[in-house]
């Protein structure tokens, strides 16, 4: 009796780790697929995706996949989030009553090192029209964004901010079976989108490049 007991306990026991490994994997594949970075607290390194690693040089200046771009009339320099230089620029150096487009660039050298390529969204503040050279956008999604827009607008640029760390250590009497946890979770959504006095747009861009209508009005 004793015997079938402590089989049956293993066997419970192999089930229950099994199914946390399934789970583990599951949940990070998931959350990988969403465009989440998994980075160790300790170190900065980018834990998953591993092939990180190869770019966090411009990843950590600012922990953003996609950077801005702002394109004028020809009437003074074309403004990036960060110059050559490495200083960052915010939404407020934006000249906005000479700016003809804005783009979201990935800032990873991938696919390519040439940043023209690496575009994901632009906005075209002449006409309202939205152009998608890497971004992902379902088609029914997009034939909401063919209308042309003229007259003066107000950009809209935002980034939604998520940082979840999961930092720590098991009690002393479980601390052997398992390390400590040191892992920082970054999920970053990006808002571009402009606004009239009769109409506004707005896409969300997430960070694997999906993009989908935020508000239309």
């Amino acid at each position: 009796m004793i015997d079938k007991q402590n089989n049956d306990k293993i066997d419970r026991c192999l089930q229950i780790r099994q199914d946390s490994i399934y789970n583990y994997a599951k949940a990070t594949k998931e959350i990988l697929e969403m465009g989440v970075k998994i980075m160790l607290a300790s170190t900065g390194d980018m834990a998953v995706p591993v092939t990180y690693n190869n770019h966090l040089g411009k990843f950590n200046r600012s922990n953003l996949e996609f950077e801005w771009f702002a394109k004028y009339d020809g009437s003074r320099p074309d403004t990036a989030q960060f110059d050559e230089l490495g200083q960052e620029h915010h939404f407020g150096d934006i000249d906005q009553s000479k700016l003809k487009s804005l783009s979201f660039i990935s800032n990873f050298d991938w696919p390519t090192d040439n940043a023209e390529k690496r575009i994901i969204v632009t906005l075209n503040m002449e006409n309202g029209m939205f152009e998608f050279m890497n971004g992902f956008i379902p088609q029914e999604v997009r034939g909401q964004l063919l209308e042309e827009v003229s007259g003066p607008k107000k950009l809209i640029l935002l980034v939604k901010r998520r940082r979840s760390e999961t930092t720590g250590e098991l009690s002393k009497d479980l601390q052997e079976f398992h390390p400590p946890t040191d892992e920082v979770f970054l999920y970053n959504r990006f808002l571009l989108g402009f606004e009239t006095e009769t109409k506004k747009k707005i896409l969300l861009i997430q960070p694997n490049g999906e993009v989908s209508v935020w508000e239309i009005k």
